[in-house]
């Protein structure tokens, strides 16, 4: 199996905009193993592999009025650069996942508060430790 994750912290407010992608792969066929079920309880309903390799990218985004979005920073490097890992679980297949599928999500408020809430307090300590001087 393969899969495909990215993602964008584009918060205009904070400092820094990036993106990543991780990617994951196996061929090992995965094992049976128990899910919890809307209604008969634990089930074999899940195949997972403890045998998958990851990959992991990071980029700055920058601000392009033209496009009126972000893009990766021009002229420069990733941050990780194809960060590569043999640890890696994956879930292979399962009850009624048996086909490929794809899926597109925008986290809303207030969840998205909450993850960007450490780089907010953090910009706020440097600030003020940058005032004291």
């Amino acid at each position: 199996g393969r899969w495909e994750l990215s993602g964008r912290c584009t918060d205009k407010n904070g400092k820094n905009q990036f993106e990543a992608e991780i990617i994951a792969v196996t061929d090992e066929p995965g094992v049976l193993l128990r899910a919890p079920t809307k209604d008969k309880g634990m089930q074999y309903a899940c195949r997972d592999s403890g045998f998958g390799s990851v990959t992991m990218s990071l980029w700055l985004l920058e601000w392009d009025n033209e496009l009126g979005d972000f893009v990766r920073a021009r002229g420069q490097v990733p941050l990780v650069d194809q960060a590569r890992s043999s640890q890696c679980t994956v879930e292979v297949g399962g009850i009624p996942w048996n086909e490929t599928w794809n899926v597109s999500s925008k986290m809303k408020q207030p969840m998205k508060g909450m993850v960007r809430l450490p780089y907010v307090v953090r910009g706020l300590v440097e600030k003020t430790r940058r005032s004291k001087k």
